[in-house]
């Protein structure tokens, strides 16, 4: 195979950026069909790519002339849409999270299995090249055993700025922030430090009052990993302004810092460093150069990124970064937060 030739399935936020992102990449992929549940949007959208629109994503996963599926639909269906692409032997490209359950989660790993295409879960957050940067550091030894990670997403949410009860992100199922933000947070410091051994929860209602009562906009985490390191984890959707992500990476022998509402969004200083002045170390600081816009700058360089990985992934034959197990593991931790916040106690995983 040469080209992998797509269909994305849903055009929301997500589904747009996608389409841009094959776009991106050249001759190796081409968008074959856009599908959303508005012919309207379908249609601008697919004559804006250069595809054919369609309203109902089961005319998309059986076309013979598309070799791969890009799920960005509402959360709750993921596992349906993924299972039936896996069914007619389509690589898979579904948004976090991968399901909402850990039963579906394993549904579209098993039929993907069965099938023999690629599953890959779009975590945008391992494709910041921000992230990347944090994680080249911590591999390399220069800053020594990390013991305590900070992690923080802010968002503006539609939820925030015009509340709607008949918002996908107000039922039921989809436990509000955590199986929404959370996961974000889970995955990327998973593939930064390694398995979690136990969370501990709290999430509120502070600002989205008027919605269902299952919906919270914000919560406060904190993860035990298995190498003994600690981190914080704090996501909330009721920002008005001021949308970012970071992470504050303290080891042994140095420290990152991380912003993506900075212009350079990486900083680091280890023992390497710094400067012996006789009496105390003064530490120099290195910002290195990583491509990066600050927001929403740098959702369109994650996605592009990621985009790419998956192409690559399919046409060479490529484990994926992030596969369908490693977002059932996210998968597992946000429930297990969502489990502590009601039980009001540490979980074990």
């Amino acid at each position: 195979m040469r080209q992998l030739r797509v269909g994305v399935i849903g055009m929301g936020f997500a589904g747009r950026l996608h389409c841009e992102g094959y776009q991106s990449v050249g001759e190796r992929a081409k968008l074959v069909a856009v599908c959303d549940s508005d012919m309207e949007r379908a249609k601008s959208q697919a004559e804006e790519f250069g595809a054919e629109p369609y309203t109902d994503y089961r005319e998309v996963i059986k076309r013979h002339d598309i070799d791969a599926v890009d799920i960005c639909l509402p959360h709750h269906l993921h596992a349906v849409t993924a299972v039936e692409a896996a069914k007619a032997g389509k690589h898979i490209l579904v948004e976090k999270p991968i399901a909402l359950t850990l039963e579906d989660a394993d549904m579209i790993i098993n039929a993907a299995k069965r099938a023999n295409v690629t599953l890959m879960v779009a975590e945008n957050h391992l494709f910041k090249s921000a992230h990347r940067k944090v994680k080249e550091i911590v591999d390399s030894g220069e800053i020594g055993k990390v013991f305590l990670v900070r992690a923080y997403e802010g968002t503006v949410s539609e939820l925030t700025l015009n509340p709607d009860p008949k918002d996908w992100r107000n039922l039921k199922e989809n436990q509000g922030v955590l199986l929404d933000m959370g996961v974000h947070k889970f995955a990327l410091l998973r593939w930064l430090l390694g398995e979690i051994d136990s969370v501990f929860a709290v999430r509120e209602k502070l600002v989205v009052k008027n919605l269902a009562p299952n919906y919270d906009d914000t919560a406060l985490v904190i993860l035990r990993f298995k190498n003994d390191a600690v981190a914080e984890v704090v996501v909330t959707s009721g920002l008005i302004g001021g949308s970012t992500n970071s992470l504050e990476v303290y080891a042994k022998a140095g420290t990152i810092l991380e912003n993506h509402a900075w212009d350079k969004p990486v900083m680091y200083m280890s023992k390497k460093t710094s400067h012996d002045m006789g009496t105390w170390v003064w530490p120099e600081w290195v910002q290195p150069e990583v491509e990066h816009a600050p927001f929403p700058g740098y959702y369109n360089i994650s996605f592009k990124n990621e985009v790419k990985h998956f192409v690559d992934c399919v046409l060479e034959n490529k484990r994926p970064d992030m596969t369908g197990e490693d977002g059932r593991e996210a998968l597992r931790v946000a429930i297990a937060a969502v489990k502590s916040s009601e039980e009001r106690r540490m979980i074990k995983l």
